[in-house]
């Protein structure tokens, strides 16, 4: 049975038992909660150590080829235009169906701040090198940075490194193989995430307030990737039927929307990626590592709309096309610093923003805290389905030697 499958039947499963159990959401949502925490941990457990055996091992690889330079600017400049037009299909879809107000919430709350620039660079530059495979699960950037100086260094004397680069090889393709067990054991766990989904959700007394902002939400989600995503594969020569590479990564995007955190939902990409869209390891490695540390086209998007929805329902007066480029640009640019908070990024770029913006709209976000889940599982499910069109563009453009399956083979 194919991946997606399983995971749409376990989707099903939690939303029965939602509704089975939907007469005190609150209660029931809080009571999942600790598996929900459980089954994340377990859906990123081989994450780290697959991005950092895949990655050393794919450097090298391209070094050796001479194609480490043109696969990189090709995944920057890739990375950078996804982003830059997502950000602009969120504030435009917004303009364009001009929702109403939501009316403004008196409360606060305190939510988790990103850490400092330079908290980070001593994270990536500890005085131990040790340490960053002992420290918390939410920043990635130390073990990619240490994984990129090793692939570099593999290739100095090929007599010395050769025992190292077979271990590494071994290890990865060891730690791939838990991957795929893991990928297979998540189908259950499914239920969960959307049972804690649809009670989040149902537990929200006027969610009526929220109906026309979930409408743009579904009809920017379709845009991107139905339409603007397949036109663009279109365009850059893969003339068959690029549906067929949506169809091949729809696994992935389940597990994104469900579980609302961007590292599980790469991991699922990985194994989606190599089997279904035949990306080689190499540069499958580049694009993976390089979207978990900036690429969130999808947060970027959904802060975008929810944005411009706050700023109309702060104020009486219009949004002015000045105050329009002046968001876009600040969404566009805190979007690749979240590498931090794989799982809360909508919420944090919005907390940012608003506090960069000021005009009394600092609270702003808090509109949106009762619907926090889905605005982060629509949210994650662009970035992963970015993540893994993007790494075929990637793939196309580096001339990679890619093993296309037939849709029959897929997993």
């Amino acid at each position: 049975m194919k991946i997606w499958i399983k995971y749409l039947i376990g989707l099903i499963l939690g939303l029965i038992a939602g509704l089975i159990f939907s007469n005190n959401s609150a209660a029931a949502a809080q009571a999942i909660r600790p598996f929900v925490d459980v089954f994340i941990n377990i859906g990123r457990y081989s994450f780290y150590p697959l991005v950092f055996f895949s990655l050393a091992i794919g450097v090298h690889e391209l070094i050796l080829n001479k194609r480490f330079f043109q696969v990189y600017k090709n995944a920057i400049m890739v990375l950078v235009l996804t982003v830059f037009v997502t950000t602009i299909v969120g504030v435009l879809i917004t303009l364009l169906f001009s929702p109403d107000r939501i009316p403004v919430i008196l409360e606060r709350r305190t939510i988790e701040t990103l850490p400092s620039f330079y908290s980070q660079l001593l994270e990536i530059f500890p005085k131990n090198l040790f340490s960053i495979f002992s420290e918390g699960g939410n920043f990635i950037i130390p073990t990619v940075f240490l994984a990129l100086l090793l692939g570099i260094n593999f290739g100095f004397d090929k007599v010395i490194t050769k025992p190292v680069v077979s271990l590494f090889d071994s290890f990865n393709r060891i730690m791939y193989n838990v991957n795929c067990l893991i990928i297979e054991i998540m189908a259950p766990v499914m239920g969960f995430f959307s049972a804690y989904m649809f009670f989040a959700i149902s537990s929200v007394t006027q969610i009526a307030l929220y109906s026309q902002l979930f409408l743009i939400l579904f009809v920017a989600s379709v845009l991107v990737i139905c339409l603007i995503f397949p036109a663009v594969l279109y365009l850059i020569g893969l003339k068959e039927n690029p549906y067929k590479y949506l169809y091949g990564i729809l696994g992935a995007g389940i597990a994104g929307f469900l579980s609302g955190d961007n590292y599980l939902a790469n991991n699922v990409l990985i194994h989606h990626c190599h089997k279904n869209l035949g990306i080689s390891r190499p540069t499958g490695a580049v694009s993976i590592s390089l979207f978990s540390i900036l690429g969130r086209p999808g947060t970027a998007m959904v802060s975008a709309i929810c944005f411009i929805v706050m700023l109309r329902s702060y104020t009486n007066t219009g949004v002015e096309f000045s105050q329009i480029l002046y968001i876009a640009l600040l969404i566009f640019i805190i979007s690749f610093v979240l590498c931090s908070v794989p799982g809360t990024g909508v919420i944090m770029l919005l907390a940012i923003v608003c506090s960069m913006y000021g005009r009394g709209v600092e609270d702003g976000y808090l509109l949106f805290m009762p619907i926090i889940p889905i605005l982060i599982g629509f949210a994650v499910l662009i970035d992963v389905i970015a993540a893994g069109f993007c790494s075929l563009i990637i793939s196309y453009r580096s001339k990679d030697n890619r093993n296309d399956a037939y849709i029959r083979d897929f997993i």
